[in-house]
């Protein structure tokens, strides 16, 4: 994948516990985060004694991550739109990927729904997974490794975990446990 996209604060929370978020570089330009996500992330994360707030916060430093600011009027009318049963970090991440036409990486099944209303190409955490190894920048033994580091903290419904299990099946029968790097 090429470009930039915007991340929300439960997606990076995943992530960053999971040790998944150096995909997110390889996957992408730049990670957009909303001045709500900073602020539930790293502010709060830190108030919180959150080791992974740190890890954000100099990701940030080092340009990995980009706050941007939501002094956009179109931003703002858009955020202003959606269901107030959104989280702040999520109404802002979805009016920027909106007004921008960006990918959106988000994990809450509501905000996940709205991006499929509005025809956001969404991802969520464990599709930064399958598409990493699909993108052949893991293979499937790290995939399997990785997706259950993401298990660790986030719960997938048996449905959901069905169809990834499937698809990393599917992938080593045509590939191999190595295949795909």
């Amino acid at each position: 994948m090429v470009g930039n996209a915007v991340i929300d604060a439960t997606s990076l929370i995943y992530l960053a516990k999971s040790s998944n978020k150096d995909l997110l570089r390889l996957l992408f330009g730049k990670i957009l985060v909303p001045p709500a996500v900073y602020e539930e992330v790293v502010v709060r994360g830190k108030e919180i004694g959150a080791r992974d707030a740190l890890l954000v916060e100099r990701n940030i430093k080092e340009g990995v991550l980009e706050v941007v600011a939501i002094d956009d009027d179109k931003v703002k009318s858009v955020e202003n739109m959606l269901p107030t049963k959104l989280s702040a970090g999520e109404r802002e991440a979805i009016a920027i990927a909106a007004t921008r036409n960006l990918p959106i990486i988000l994990d809450d099944l509501a905000a996940v729904r709205v991006c499929m209303d509005l025809d956001l190409e969404t991802l969520t955490s464990e599709i930064v997974l399958i598409t990493a190894l699909i993108e052949g920048l893991i293979s499937a033994r790290e995939f399997e490794e990785r997706l259950s580091r993401l298990l660790n903290y986030k719960r997938v419904r048996t449905d959901v975990l069905l169809l990834i299990l499937k698809i990393h099946e599917m992938w080593v029968r045509k590939f191999g446990k190595e295949g795909g790097t």
